[in-house]
């Protein structure tokens, strides 16, 4: 189970339908139409090396004052998580995980997602 910081997140849309944009990278499902705006939609489990289920569920993310959606299999809810419940993250949970939560005896890792997103960045930029 992963979580994402609330600072980022706009909204949790539908997606239905989507164009897929020719010579992107790998993660880069397409761009869909989110009420007049053309929004890029990603699928962050080919950064994070994650399985996945497909899915028309998005989160839409504010990134440097634009729309970016994360393709995700579903939304479970909202918690409340002071700094002192994050634990740091094990050695080998990779580059994009900067904390663990551990709830109702699950482990929920926190994406990076500043990370993600210049990952991403950079990866458009250099392409």
């Amino acid at each position: 189970m992963w979580g994402i910081d609330l600072k980022y997140v706009r909204e949790v849309v539908r997606v239905k339908q989507y164009t897929i944009v020719p010579t992107t990278t790998e993660y880069v499902l397409g761009v869909f139409n989110l009420r007049g705006q053309i929004v890029p939609l990603l699928d962050i489990s080919k950064i994070l090396n994650v399985k996945r289920e497909s899915s028309e569920t998005a989160i839409i993310l504010n990134y440097n004052e634009e729309a970016v959606g994360f393709s995700v299999d579903n939304v479970v809810g909202v918690i409340s998580v002071s700094d002192n419940e994050m634990l740091p993250p094990p050695t080998e949970a990779g580059d994009y995980v900067k904390g663990v939560l551990r709830r109702d005896g699950e482990l929920i890792s926190i994406l990076d997602t500043e990370r993600v997103l210049e990952t991403i960045e950079q990866a458009e930029i250099t392409q």
